[in-house]
């Protein structure tokens, strides 16, 4: 029987330390399901892009590396998190483990029959990659760094500069503050 892993990201963009955990454990021979969250979050600077947009990301990059067994699923904040949580287990079925650097998803899964693999999110970064040090590298220039290079064209082709740019305008604020990973 085939082991499968869950790993639950909101991919602000979806980078490369995202594809080298899901490139990981598919090459161990797992099956990868992906979720993909705060679907109904868009068109603001800590989330600039649409469920479709992360979408395509994600596809385009699991192409570009070869990764064939996976599914995507999508599933919007709740206010309850025990509530979240049971959604999300209906929503992917069996699991065997779960791989999350966020302490708010690694929390809600302590105590569950599922296997928690877990790394420091402020040290053990794949390259010290992370969606909100991308996004704040885009208001400056177009940067390829930590990105798939499916990825890079794709933000490219959506004019993500511009779009952030006119978001930190529209806010005011900060690309940070960030609950349910990136």
């Amino acid at each position: 029987m085939e082991k499968s892993l869950l790993i639950v990201g909101r991919f602000q963009p979806f980078h490369l330390g995202h594809l080298h955990i899901i490139r990981k454990y598919h090459e161990q021979g797992f099956f990868v399901k992906i979720v993909v969250g705060s679907i109904k979050q868009s068109r603001r600077m800590r989330d600039p892009f649409s469920m479709e947009e992360r979408d395509d990301m994600i596809r385009l990059a699991l192409d570009e590396a070869e990764v064939e067994e996976y599914a995507l699923y999508y599933l919007p904040d709740e206010a309850d998190d025990q509530r979240w949580l049971r959604k999300l287990l209906r929503m992917v079925g069996s699991i065997d483990v779960v791989f999350s650097g966020n302490p708010w998803v690694t929390n809600l899964f302590r105590g569950t029959a599922v296997e928690l693999h877990t790394y420091d999110e402020h040290k053990d970064r794949f390259g010290d990659i992370s969606a909100t040090a991308i996004r704040d590298e885009w208001l400056e220039k177009e940067s390829s760094k930590g990105l798939p290079k499916a990825v890079f064209d794709y933000l490219r082709v959506i004019q993500t500069q511009e779009r952030l740019k006119e978001l930190k305008e529209k806010e005011g604020g900060s690309l940070t503050g960030d609950r349910a990973g990136s």
